[in-house]
């Protein structure tokens, strides 16, 4: 039996989509690390957390680099950006994905660049970027 792409669609609150299987209240997916607060990527992870998920493998989430053509697969997606507002985005993602950690077991299938799990890692990166 096909499965109608309706049944498949997960919203938050401030999208509109009359036949999504499921809408969530953005502000409940929010946090408050600056850098982060509306990330995408960290809201998911919420969302899933809020559903009770324990393990989690994560690709392709490995913070942001400060050269803007290695953070995205298409062009027209790179985020132009200061440094100090990287920097604050790869310290909050490490901050709430550490968070996250002592919650459910979150695993890397993809290789990390910027973030990790592991306490010591963001200040490692912290000075590369720097270099």
């Amino acid at each position: 039996m096909a499965v109608r792409k309706a049944e498949r669609l997960i919203v938050t609150s401030n999208i509109v989509a009359e036949e999504a299987y499921i809408q969530t209240e953005y502000a409940g997916l929010r946090n408050e690390i600056e850098g982060v607060s509306e990330n995408a990527g960290i809201m998911a992870i919420t969302f899933l957390m809020q559903l009770g998920v324990k393990e989690l493998y994560l690709a392709g989430m490995d913070g942001y680099l400060w050269d803007m053509e290695q953070n995205y697969a298409k062009e027209e997606m790179q985020l132009r950006t200061r440094k100090e507002t990287i920097q604050a985005m790869n310290k909050g993602m490490n901050q709430l994905l550490r968070q996250y950690a002592e919650q459910i077991s979150i695993v890397f299938i993809t290789k990390e660049k910027q973030l990790s799990v592991k306490k010591g890692r963001e200040e490692e990166n912290e000075i590369k970027g720097k270099i």
